[in-house]
C-alpha cells in the first residue's frame, strides 16, 4: 500500500478501543458490532 506499517495499528487500535472488533489471538480479530451478526444474517437469506 505504499504506507508505514504503524498505518494499520493506528486503526486496528481505535477499533479495538471502540469495541468494534475483538482480538481472539494469533492476529486473528472478530467484529464485535452490535446487532452485525443478525444483520448479515437476514441479509444472506
Amino acid at each position: 500500500m505504499g504506507v508505514q506499517s504503524n498505518y494499520a495499528s493506528k486503526y486496528k487500535r481505535r477499533l479495538l478501543e471502540s469495541g468494534v472488533i475483538g482480538d481472539v489471538g494469533q492476529g486473528r480479530y472478530t467484529i464485535d458490532l452490535p446487532g452485525f451478526k443478525e444483520y448479515v444474517q437476514e441479509s444472506l437469506i
